[in-house]
């Protein structure tokens, strides 16, 4: 499913791309002079990232279950940037590339259905892309039923222990109920879609359905990678499209940042513009 999620993201990066060029080839035919095609430059970008935002939006919305602003994104980026030295402009590349993974919760309120479903998902025709073992190391079977300590439904089960651990020491009430918590089959969790044995891993201790600290276990995990931003983006996703997508688009939100500061609206663009023209 992540790699089908992955080639329908490259298609709609290529054809935002196409819009993006039009629309400024556009723009640019009408401008005379070299301020007038800068602000040309910005507005398209403004115009893509706006629509970017939204749909962060509507993926936090899903993994947290409330309203989101872009006040509180911003904010949420840069905490996150402060305590790891990320740009706030790839973390918010990161965050759209999760947005746009399709994702689908499935809490069932039962611990065993929870665990059941983890293991349903999985079958020995997808074992390329499903979660990690899977197989049974232990035989060499390829099927994910097997029930041995190796196998999917000791490694489900292990999730679900995790994440009544996580539930219990942050007071088991909604958002952090076992029984409702905003999960995938695989027991993705929250705005960072991290399963729960990969949040005790890094000893995060505040909520995975609080934005903060989502978005900084984000940008620890993608800091751990080490190396450029794309090496970050390859090793925390796994996919090479994921990791180009995320460099493009993050440069794009550093220029607009750079411009407008953390705004999408940038009322003074023109001003701001001028003034950097001047100081040249």
């Amino acid at each position: 499913e992540q790699y089908k999620a992955m080639q329908e993201m490259s298609k709609q990066s290529l054809a935002l791309k196409q819009e993006q060029q039009q629309y400024l080839i556009e723009k640019l035919a009408a401008a005379k002079t070299p301020l007038e095609k800068e602000m040309a430059r910005i507005e398209t970008e403004l115009i893509s990232l706006r629509s970017a935002m939204s749909q962060i939006q509507n993926y936090l919305f899903l993994t947290l279950g409330y309203n989101v602003s872009s006040e509180d994104i911003f904010n949420a980026v840069n905490l996150a940037s402060n305590q790891t030295g990320l740009r706030p402009a790839f973390l918010l590349a990161i965050l759209e590339n999760e947005a746009a993974i399709n994702k689908k919760l499935s809490n069932t309120g039962s611990r065993e259905g929870n665990i059941q479903q983890c293991v349903d998902m999985c079958n020995s025709f997808i074992y390329g892309t499903c979660c990690p073992a899977a197989k049974s190391y232990r035989t060499g079977s390829s099927d994910c039923k097997y029930n041995g300590d190796f196998g999917r439904r000791a490694y489900c089960t292990r999730q679900q222990d995790a994440l009544e651990r996580i539930c219990n020491r942050l007071g088991n009430v909604d958002p952090n109920d076992p029984e409702k918590a905003r999960i995938t089959k695989d027991y993705g969790m929250g705005p960072s879609q991290f399963q729960p044995t990969t949040w005790e891993a890094y000893g995060f201790t505040g909520s995975p359905w609080n934005l903060n600290s989502a978005v900084l276990a984000m940008a620890i995990k993608l800091k751990s990678a080490g190396g450029e931003e794309w090496n970050m983006a390859k090793v925390y996703n796994g996919s090479y499209d994921y990791a180009d997508r995320a460099v493009s688009r993050a440069d794009e939100w550093q220029n607009v940042i750079n411009t407008c500061g953390f705004s999408l609206n940038c009322p003074d663009l023109k001003s701001k513009l001028e003034k950097k023209f001047s100081a040249q």
